[in-house]
């Protein structure tokens, strides 16, 4: 569960920016939303959190979008292929959304468009 904090017990020494909304020192990672709500994303670990790209995220467990995990994700492969979607080796995300039926081995960006590799059967 979020941790809605109004007072933080932050380690002032290791406190550091990661970029705009989210901030991190050596116990946890730290996220304003959008109501200027300092939330403490307790799953996230802080040696490894890394931000990418329109608010997509990981770490060495999880890959989330803004301050929630997506479901299935697996960290080592994940990358963000735009403003809407995100994949890793097998699974495909729309807003943070679970496209359950795209692979994400298939899936690529290409110039503006989302590209999807269908194979023949036969």
């Amino acid at each position: 569960m979020i941790k809605k904090n109004n007072r933080l017990p932050l380690d002032v020494k290791s406190l550091e920016t990661i970029s705009g909304n989210y901030i991190r020192d050596n116990s946890g990672v730290y996220f304003f939303n959008i109501n200027w709500t300092f939330l403490t994303l307790p799953w996230a670990d802080p040696q490894t959190f890394v931000l990418y790209k329109y608010n997509y995220s990981k770490d060495k467990n999880k890959a989330y979008l803004y301050e929630k995990p997506l479901p299935l994700a697996n960290p080592a492969t994940f990358e963000v292929l735009d403003k809407a979607y995100a994949k890793d080796d097998i699974h495909v995300w729309r807003y943070g959304e679970l496209i359950s039926w795209i692979n994400g081995k298939k899936i690529q960006i290409i110039g503006r468009w989302l590209c999807y590799r269908w194979e023949k059967s036969i």
